[in-house]
């Protein structure tokens, strides 16, 4: 939780001033007996020889610890309170009030996937929205993805910690059944909808489904023309293209990874190869390069060339 985020909101309320308990005082837990979980799984128990609000060192019958608070995913202490928001306001209403509490919470993060049947000259793509959760766990949670390129200001130190702690995180994956995804425009961005409840359970990976289209599709083999190409021969690339419009049942496509499957044949399918696209409105084309044709092979000859401006003395 970003306690510095707290947005309270009442029609019959208003906030006067308003405080975060985490729950861990630093000066209740020094000599105390806890039990420190990491973000990794990893669990220690010992006496806590100090603790602020950056790091905290455990000693055990061993040795002892220097964690960083950006590593710990709790510490458990049973006289420890409840991590709670103490809100001092004044009411126009009397009775019971219902307040609305906007927050953010660092920790996740999710990526758009696809997968690409290809045959008879068409695309059936279906995109899928991996959702990785180091936050917390969270039952029965009414998720909308926000896909476009939000500013954010970050401290530069860590801003390169947490991406690294993201980065080489290991999840479970979660195998759900999908649902059709709801999609809207929102501010300058594009959101998706997931239809039900989903519960987040930390350190795993959720995957919901985002979009399906079946889209007609053309293969182009293309040698790129350079310098050093003339009176030469190389291979040629392989690639699929189609035009994502409202008339070929296309859709607004996050960015991410398109995998293409096509027949191998012999009766199944064969992963034919793969690409990335960027956030991708409706009403352009998209080009999908997936590898280099086996048999196939591009050259490029010169018949002619004039030169103009040529210095003379």
């Amino acid at each position: 939780v970003m306690p510095e985020t707290f947005v309270v909101s009442s029609p019959c309320l208003s906030v006067i001033s308003q405080h975060y308990d985490s729950g861990m005082a630093t000066s209740s837990l020094v000599d105390k007996t806890v039990t420190v979980t990491l973000n990794n799984g990893e669990i220690y128990t010992g006496k806590v020889v100090r603790l602020t609000s950056d790091y905290v060192i455990l000693e055990t019958s061993a040795t002892s610890y220097v964690f960083l608070m950006d590593s710990i995913n709790k510490i458990e202490y049973s006289e420890t309170s409840s991590p709670k928001l103490v809100l001092n306001v004044n009411s126009q209403c009397s009775g019971i009030n219902p307040i609305n509490l906007l927050y953010m919470s660092e920790g996740f993060s999710w990526d758009a996937e696809y997968t690409a049947i290809y045959e008879n000259n068409r695309l059936k793509i279906n995109g899928l929205g991996q959702i990785t959760n180091n936050a917390g766990t969270y039952e029965n949670a009414d998720i909308t993805l926000v896909a476009g390129e939000i500013n954010r200001e970050y401290d530069y130190y860590d801003y390169y910690k947490t991406s690294a702690t993201s980065m080489y995180e290991e999840a479970a994956y979660d195998s759900r059944s999908y649902a059709e995804t709801e999609s809207a425009a929102a501010f300058e961005y594009y959101t998706y909808h997931i239809p039900s409840p989903v519960d987040l359970n930390y350190g795993e990976t959720t995957v919901v489904s985002l979009v399906n289209i079946d889209v007609p599709a053309e293969k182009k083999f293309t040698y790129p023309i350079s310098y050093w190409s003339y009176d030469s021969e190389g291979p040629v690339d392989v690639s699929l293209e189609f035009a994502n419009t409202k008339d070929n049942n296309g859709t607004r496509l996050p960015s991410g990874t398109v995998r293409i499957y096509t027949d191998n044949g012999f009766g199944g399918y064969m992963l034919a190869g793969e690409d990335s696209i960027s956030n991708t409105p409706l009403g352009e084309n998209v080009t999908l390069t997936i590898g280099r044709a086996f048999d196939i092979r591009g050259a490029v000859t010169k018949t002619d060339h004039s030169e103009y401006g040529r210095r003379t003395e």
